[in-house]
């Protein structure tokens, strides 16, 4: 069983772990890492228009039902009780689930679009330059072209 670390802040949950997770036997934990103290929480899962609501109490790991495990986008939001009215909500970042051959990958939505935005940014870089370069070529050409009408002219 693969486990993951997510770490509750403000209002929403940021996934520790950076790096795709294959998850083999379809079946994987979620570690909250809070200063709260979770004795009474709703945690509702959604993959793909399913939605599963699931209570607990006092409880860090919280086991991912294999009914949502599926390719899509897995939401998970966790609402923390007291005496049944709730305090603080925390919505951790989406996790993509990537059907593989023998089972599951799953990696932070948020770090997939940032390495997509990473590569278009370098990409724009490198067109920028070669503009900048042909505006240089440009500005020597229109300086030539000028020269030889000089001369042309003489």
């Amino acid at each position: 069983m693969i486990k993951i670390e997510a770490e509750l802040q403000r209002s929403y949950g940021r996934l520790l772990n950076r790096e795709p997770v294959f998850i083999s036997d379809d079946s994987f934990i979620i570690n909250l890492n809070t200063d709260y103290h979770l004795s009474d929480i709703i945690v509702e899962y959604e993959n793909n228009g399913k939605r599963i609501t699931k209570h607990y109490s006092n409880i860090v790991d919280i086991l991912i039902p294999k009914e949502i495990i599926k390719a899509g986008v897995l939401n998970i939001v966790v609402t923390l009780l007291a005496m049944g009215v709730a305090i603080k909500t925390w919505n951790i970042e989406p996790i993509i689930l990537k059907e593989c051959n023998s089972g599951f990958q799953c990696y932070a939505e948020l770090e997939v679009l940032k390495q997509a935005i990473d590569r278009k940014e370098q990409t724009i870089s490198e067109l920028i330059a070669k503009i900048n370069n042909l505006e240089e070529i440009a500005t020597d050409l229109k300086l030539q072209v000028a020269n030889l009408w000089e001369l042309n002219e003489a």
